[in-house]
Formats: structure tokens, C-alpha cells, sequence
């Protein structure tokens, strides 16, 4: 049965059922357009005169744009000095510079014997040392594998005179009878070598302590009154996270000598800690596993075996002080934000660094930015707005602010789609409609050359509709099944094809049907480009 492509004035097009060819039983199919994709995003064809979609958003996928103000922590490196020789044998440069604890000294003399040079390296924190004897656990609980169990002890805090006092909570280089309490969370092996005295508990001051996969979770809270307070302080500024919210501390213990540190406000860090969830730079699910509107979180990883790397660890553990760039024993130093945009009542919302503003509705846009050293971004947006089908897209940006559309992903989890809109896209896609019964939906995804390539399958649409009904496009009021091909057709990258899917009104069952008519075309039936699968909306 060929599908019906004429303009009708009715609200809602009818689900269709055109024969396709048998699909095999599987719920998935990597399906390619009818032009094999490049290597690299495609330039967009000719592209009709095509109106501007009803219904728009706010510019919600552009870069972050950089944010003013103080550098919270760390100091710009010293400049050189260029002092001239009063004996007149030459020029003496000189100078100290001072990055993520390791502080340099030296000068380089040009004198009329040629050139000399003479310094020092000193990898500030090394002298630090803690000692901690755990008196009790509580709370163990087991699940999935991994058991959670709270520690509590006293410890003993070694400065080595390389802190200076007056920024720390300790009163001497030395302090004994500090309290401490964190929970741990290891595997159920791991917990049963503790028990049973082949190992120690995991001790996030003796990180070699930890077992690989382990993390441990510090609050602010357990650490009131004590000389870390201090610490914690430092961190809440860093993460601008206020008295109330507590701020708290992952440390993952990602490889035999890599630990990473994550530090944010409690409920965030602690949400993440209880689900098992990694931290660090791939940030980007704490997203959907918190009710704030907004956070910062700073993270590094420190490779203990290094000497950089230990001295810095130490100095963050004394100091709450995180460092701000990457450099030998430090990598993965990031800046993860979340801002969230979530209303059922509001009549607009400001979006702040996005531009505009959007009416939301029922809607919500979540955005996850990880900011690294260099300037780079990478950005990943939930939307969903008004009565339209959830997307995600993850977008990365050169230091430049500079889209790279190469590295961009989109995917669509359709739960609670109902039968039509799933009939729609197995027809779409050429895949067994039974696939997504019961507790199974729609997984929709798209790389960037398959992104460009339904881009391309529009056009062809637009195309022939204009051949067969012998009228310009933009002349005819279209359904919005077609406005979504037209707001395709139009699209100049991966990036803009998100966005229209993030716009198109009505649904599933709506964008559906536009899929469906994108399949069939004058040479005959094509499923179209993108990947398709279900997916257990439980898992």
C-alpha cells in the first residue's frame, strides 16, 4: 500500500501500514541512506525555499561562552625577570614559577664565557602524611555486587611544614585525635578480604589502601569542628556551593596507582556515589540523578605513581585546594556544570549564557557542560519541549568556541510510545514492530554522517512532493509531519538536525509518520539512515 503524501486539513495524519520488505527478527538495524555516507559530515544539498518552522526554540546548542571573573584557586605563574649584570659581564635572567604544587627556581646568566643556568624543583607536599586508625563501621548494606559500609576513627595529620597555617584549619605542623568518617564503597570481595583481615579498610588518606573499583564518599559534614573544615570551605567556593548544600568528596580509585577526586555539593556527589555511577569528567549523567537546578563540580585524576602526583593529592587532602591545568601525575582536570531548566507552571524562562528565552511549559532542558583546561567544551543537552519527543545530543567545542560537528551524537528514547508511533518507525526502518512490545521502546540514534544523510532522504522528499504535485512547497500550508521534513531539509549540520527533531511538535506518533513518508520514495522503498533498537525502559 503506498503511503499517503497528500495535504490534508485534518489535525493528525492516520498511521499507515505500507508493505515493506520482510524484516529479519531483530530488534536492530544499523540503516545507511541510499547514498553511502562519507567519511566526514556531508556539505547539505541544494535546499528549497522552505518556511520557518512555527514553533521555535532558544538557541540551546551553542557554545558556552567563557565566564568572567577571578580564578577561584591557583596563581598565575610569576614572569621572568631580565635584570642586567652591574659587572658588566653579561645579562642575568631570572625568575620562580609556580603550577599544581611543584614550584621552580632558577636563573640563566649570558655572560662573555656563554651561557650558564642553575635551579631547583620542588615538588611541594610530598612531606605530607596522615595516619588513620578506623574504631568502628555502621550501615553495611550489599547490593548488586558492591557493599557500602561507613567508617568512622580518629587520625593523625602530618603537614611537614610545606602548608602554611594560616590557610588550614590545623593550628601545627602536627595534630593527633582528628576525627574522621566517610563511607566506602567496594565489591563484596573486596569487603570480604577486609573481614576477614587480608586487607585494609579503604582509606581515602592512604589511597594505596584502596582496591581498584573502589570509591570513597567524605562529607563536609563529618568534618565539622575539625582542622579539615577549612578544607572544605575552600571547596565550597571553588564549586559555589552554599552552606546549606554541604559540599562532599568522591575519591575513585581508577587504576593500581590512579585515584580520581570529585567535589561538588553533597546531594549531586552523593546521589552519584550511592548508584554506583562514575565521576571525573564524564559527568555528564549526574544530570538526571539530582533535583538541583544547577552545580559546578571540579575534578582531577593524580597518578601516585609520580612524585607530582602524590605531593599534589596530599596537598588537595590538607588543603581542599584541586589543581587548575593538567602536568605530570595530574590529567583529566575539569570543570563539569549542570544548569537546568525545568517548569510546569512558568510562563518563560530566562536561559542566561544560552540567549533568549524559551516558554517551557511542560518542558525541560537539561545541560551538562564539561569545561577542560585548554578551553574546550564538551556540552550535553536532555530536551524536551512542549508536547514533543525527548532528544539528546552531546557536542563538543574546540578552545576556539568552534563547533566540532565530526564528534557530535544523537539519540532519541521514545518510552511510552504507543502502538502507531512504533508501527511508524518499523516501517521506517524496515524492523519487526512486536520488537518493542511490553517493556521495550524505541532507541533512536544518529551519527553525524548519518545525521546529514536523513538531512539529504528530506530533501529528496521535498523534491519530489514539488514534482508530483506540480507546486512550490512554501505556497501550501503543510502538516506538521511535513513541517518536520522541511525544518530537516533545511538543516546545515548534525547539530541543526537535533534541533529540529527537539522542535517537532506533536510527539512520537507525529515524527513518526514524517519517518515513515521519508522511507518511501519515486525508486521504491529505502529504510532510512540512523540506528534503531529497543531498549528496556527499566534498565
Amino acid at each position: 500500500m503506498a503511503v499517503d503524501t497528500s495535504i490534508r486539513s485534518s489535525a493528525k495524519r492516520p498511521a499507515t501500514t505500507p508493505s515493506t520488505p520482510s524484516s529479519a527478527n531483530t530488534s536492530s538495524a544499523n540503516a545507511s541512506s541510499t547514498k553511502s555516507a562519507s567519511s566526514q559530515t556531508k556539505a547539505p544539498a541544494a535546499q528549497p525555499n522552505l518556511p520557518a518552522q512555527r514553533l521555535t526554540m532558544a538557541d540551546s546548542f551553542e557554545s558556552a561562552k567563557p565566564k568572567a571573573g577571578p580564578n577561584l584557586s591557583g596563581e598565575a605563574a610569576k614572569p621572568l625577570n631580565f635584570m642586567p649584570d652591574v659587572s658588566g659581564n653579561g645579562v642575568t635572567v631570572s625568575g620562580s614559577s609556580s603550577s599544581n604544587g611543584v614550584s621552580t627556581n632558577g636563573s640563566v646568566s649570558v655572560g662573555t664565557d656563554g651561557i650558564s643556568a642553575e635551579g631547583s624543583v620542588e615538588v611541594k607536599g610530598l612531606n605530607i602524611s596522615f595516619g588513620t586508625e578506623i574504631t568502628q563501621t555502621s550501615n553495611v548494606e550489599s547490593e548488586d555486587g558492591f557493599t557500602t559500609v561507613t567508617a568512622e576513627g580518629t587520625m593523625s595529620v602530618n603537614l611537614g611544614g610545606e602548608v602554611d597555617l594560616g590557610t588550614v584549619g590545623f593550628g601545627a605542623n602536627y595534630t593527633e585525635g582528628v576525627r574522621t568518617q566517610y563511607q566506602v564503597r567496594m565489591s563484596d570481595e573486596d569487603y570480604a578480604k577486609v573481614q576477614s583481615g587480608q586487607a585494609q579498610m579503604p582509606d581515602p588518606f592512604n589511597p594505596d589502601s584502596m582496591p581498584e573499583g573502589s570509591s570513597v564518599l567524605l562529607n563536609s559534614t563529618d568534618f565539622q569542628g575539625t582542622g579539615f573544615e577549612a578544607s572544605y570551605r575552600a571547596l565550597s567556593l571553588e564549586t559555589n556551593v552554599t552552606q546549606e548544600q554541604g559540599v562532599s568528596v568522591a575519591v575513585e580509585k581508577t587504576g593500581e596507582n590512579t585515584v580520581r577526586v570529585t567535589a561538588g555539593p553533597t546531594e549531586a556527589i552523593e546521589n552519584s556515589f550511592q548508584l554506583g555511577l562514575s565521576l571525573g569528567p564524564a559527568s555528564a549523567h549526574i544530570g538526571n540523578t539530582t533535583e538541583l537546578d544547577q552545580f559546578t563540580l571540579k575534578t582531577a585524576e593524580f597518578d601516585l605513581s609520580t612524585e607530582e602526583g602524590r605531593a599534589a593529592y596530599n596537598n588537595f587532602l590538607a588543603t581542599g585546594e584541586l589543581p587548575q591545568d593538567n602536568s605530570t601525575g595530574i590529567s583529566n582536570v575539569a570543570t563539569v556544570e549542570k544548569i537546568d531548566y525545568n517548569s510546569t507552571t512558568s510562563a518563560g524562562v530566562e536561559l542566561g549564557p544560552l540567549g533568549g528565552s524559551v516558554e517551557l511549559g511542560s518542558s525541560n532542558l537539561n545541560i551538562v557542560r564539561t569545561t577542560y583546561p585548554d578551553g574546550s567544551v564538551d556540552q550535553v543537552t536532555d530536551a524536551k519541549l512542549h508536547a514533543g519527543t525527548p532528544v539528546h545530543l552531546e557536542q563538543h567545542f574546540n578552545p576556539d568556541g568552534t563547533e566540532d560537528h565530526s564528534k557530535t551524537e544523537i539519540s532519541m528514547f521514545m518510552v511510552g510510545a504507543d502502538g502507531g508511533a512504533e508501527s511508524e518507525f518499523a516501517n521506517a526502518y524496515g524492523v519487526d514492530q512486536s520488537d518493542f512490545d511490553g517493556d521495550s521502546d524505541i532507541y533512536l540514534s544518529f551519527t553525524p554522517e548519518q545525521a546529514m544523510d536523513l538531512t539529504e532522504r528530506a530533501q529528496q522528499y521535498v523534491a519530489e512532493w514539488e514534482q508530483r504535485t506540480g507546486q512550490k512547497w512554501d505556497e501550501v500550508d503543510h502538516l506538521q509531519d511535513e513541517d518536520l521534513i522541511a525544518e530537516l531539509a533545511n538543516a546545515e549540520n548534525p547539530t541543526e538536525v537535533a534541533r529540529a527533531l527537539a522542535n517537532a511538535y506533536g510527539g512520537p506518533n507525529w515524527m513518526g509518520s514524517a519517518f515513515q513518508m521519508m522511507a518511501f520514495t519515486e525508486d521504491g522503498y529505502a529504510p532510512l539512515p540512523g540506528t534503531i533498537e529497543a531498549r528496556d525502559r527499566n534498565e
